[in-house]
């Protein structure tokens, strides 16, 4: 059917009765809205609604589905294929609106599982993660239970610390990587603790860094800082001034046990 033709003829034909459109709904127990909607050709009546109209509008029903008035086409054959033609394009147009309909059901359905399935996948590799950590967490505290590490809080951040023959080696509070989750973990070693100063050996599972005070007063603080690989070797840097080559040679031995215990307790600690 052609809603706009259909449209304009209902108008046209309510206008020849001298109703309005709130008339007209009203004898059909409808809104004027939905008599506005046909005559502009936006929608169609009901089907149960073509007899009201054509005995409102005194026309038949052929009239009214084709758009026009039947006693102007002398051809019963042609009047016969209008309506046909008119049926069978409803019929088409319903069949390709039903079928684009299917289509976006299908694929909506389609997003729908996706996004189920995606968030599923997800939350459940999120509660692995989360378990596996709470495990690993568990893990490293018994180990540092097992190791004599006791917990120490002089800078208002939960330590675990153990002094040996005067070193002490600090392992911070457990943190998390914001990236993946994942556990910073880090061990420090210091040959004065209680000042926070001396020969400080930090290892977070790449390269030794090894720092010395060489002056501190309320003013100024002078930090020597280099790099040692696993074995204690200072790694080689044409950078190195003076100072900082002449702080390995004078606490070579030193820096080598160190960063050997630091490795052993890292493997007790955090390895499984």
């Amino acid at each position: 059917m052609n809603q706009q033709k259909i449209g304009n003829f209902i108008s046209e034909l309510r206008r020849k009765k001298k109703l309005t459109q709130q008339e007209l709904a009203k004898k059909l127990g409808v809104t004027d809205k939905a008599v506005s909607k046909w005559e502009r050709g936006l929608s169609c009546p009901d089907i149960s609604l073509l007899i009201p109209i054509s005995d409102i509008l005194g026309v038949t029903i052929n009239e009214l589905l084709i758009g026009e008035n039947i006693s102007e086409i002398n051809d019963i054959d042609l009047i016969n294929k209008k309506v046909i033609e008119c049926t069978s394009r409803e019929i088409n147009i319903s069949k390709k609106r039903n079928k684009k309909l299917r289509f976006l059901l299908i694929i909506s359905f389609i997003i729908i599982i996706s996004i189920i399935t995606f968030i599923s996948v997800n939350y459940y590799i999120s509660e692995k993660k989360s378990i596996e950590l709470n495990n690993y967490i568990e893990h490293i505290k018994n180990n540092l239970k097992d190791l004599n590490f006791k917990k120490d809080n002089p800078l208002h951040t939960p330590n675990s610390i153990l002094t040996i023959d005067g070193i002490t080696y600090v392992v911070p509070r457990i943190s998390y990587k914001s990236n993946n989750r994942g556990i910073y973990k880090e061990i420090l070693s210091y040959s004065d603790y209680d000042n926070l100063t001396g020969l400080i050996i930090y290892y977070n599972g790449d390269t030794f860094n090894v720092y010395k005070y060489e002056n501190m007063d309320k003013q100024k603080v002078d930090i020597v800082s280099i790099d040692c690989d696993i074995k204690g070797n200072l790694i080689a840097n044409n950078n190195y001034t003076t100072k900082q080559k002449k702080l390995y040679e004078n606490n070579t031995e030193e820096i080598k046990n160190r960063i050997y215990d630091i490795r052993m307790m890292w493997i007790n600690i955090y390895e499984f």
